[in-house]
Order: C-alpha cells, then structure tokens, then sequence
C-alpha cells in the first residue's frame, strides 16, 4: 500500500521480491476501503491464498470453471498456474477423474460431390426418422452413404431392414467415444462430474 501510495519504480529491480511480481500490474492497483484491488478484482496476500483457494474450489469444479470463477472478483500474480496446480492436487477429484478413452479419433470422408452423404438429425423413434429419410429421398435421391449416431433407432432391426432395402452404406459414428459428440457430451460430463464429486464432498465434510 505504501508503495501504491507514493508511485512504483521505473525499473522492478528496485523493489523486493514480494513487490516486483506486482510490478507489470502497478498501474491497475488501487487502495479502496484499506484493500487492494487490480480492477475490480480484490487482491488476495500470500498469507490468504490457502483459504482462498479451498474457497474458489469448494464446488470441485475443473480447472477452467475454476479459473473462470476466480477472474470474476480475485487476483495475484501466476493465479492460473496457482489454481491449476491446486486442483491437480485434490484428492476428491483425481478419484472420480473420467477415464480418457484409447480410441484414436477417426474423421469421416469429405463427399466430392453434393447429396452423396446425408446426415440427418437425430429423431426420437426409427419409423419417425425412416418417415423423414423417404421424403428426403423421394425428392432428392437415394444418397450414396448415411451416417448417423449410434443411437438405438438407427441400429434397430427396423432401421437396418430399411437401409438394406435402399442399399445404404450406413455408418455409425464411433461408440463410446464422446468427443464425436461435442459440446453436448461435454456438458453432460461436467454436471456428472459436479453432482458425484459433490456428494462425495458433503459426505466427507
């Protein structure tokens, strides 16, 4: 606070150890109400870090939801690698980590030309989907190749008797393999993630 108050260096060799990390900041640190701030973000001392830390991760959530959380309201010098290394270290989260899978991700041809590859979006029965896949192809053509997901509906009995009767080449996308899914699977993990390591949280607590 001293050192806010009468001006910074030019140069950090200047200052002590403690201070130089703050010197690339300096000219967003100001005092209100006898605390620091960078911004509207609070400076957190060396001898709060401990606590605030706990605190940022109290939820378990992962390093990026963390990081996001602390950006909001906190700061100090290295936070991210500070935050990082904090939730690399939680035990409550390395026993639920989601096992990555070994399948090596596979990208499907790009078509040459238009109508030879057809993806439809996901419908919630086979015979809706194949209700949809006739008109298509009643106006459009019978497509060289269908891809869908792997879904029961179009691995059914019903949705296999329809593609060897039109002599699709239907391939699926690969099963348990959640990145082909995208954002979707992605958030479908974090909730999964947060409710498990939660519960495991308040039971322990």
């Amino acid at each position: 606070m001293t050192t806010i108050r009468r001006g910074w260096p030019e140069g950090k060799d200047r200052l002590n150890p403690v201070l130089a990390s703050y010197h690339p900041f300096r000219d967003d640190l100001v005092i209100e109400g006898g605390v620091i701030y960078r911004r509207d973000r609070c400076v957190i001392p060396p001898s709060m870090l401990a606590f605030t830390l706990a605190r940022i991760h109290m939820s378990h959530m992962e390093i990026g939801g963390c990081v996001r959380r602390a950006k909001d309201c906190v700061f100090w010098p290295n936070i991210n690698s500070a935050i990082k290394d904090y939730v690399s270290k939680c035990d409550i989260c390395r026993r639920y980590d989601r096992a990555q899978p070994k399948e090596t991700l596979k990208s499907h041809d790009i078509p040459d030309g238009p109508r030879k590859q057809l993806e439809p979006m996901v419908e919630t029965t086979s015979k809706a989907i194949i209700g949809k896949l006739r008109q298509q192809f009643a106006r459009q053509g019978i497509p060289l190749s269908l891809l869908t997901g792997n879904g029961s509906q179009f691995v059914s009995k019903e949705a296999c008797q329809f593609s060897n009767k039109w002599e699709l080449e239907h391939r699926t996308s690969s099963p348990y393999y959640p990145q082909r899914n995208g954002k979707a699977e992605s958030a479908v993990k974090v909730v999964k993630h947060l409710i498990v390591t939660g519960v495991d949280y308040i039971a322990h607590a």
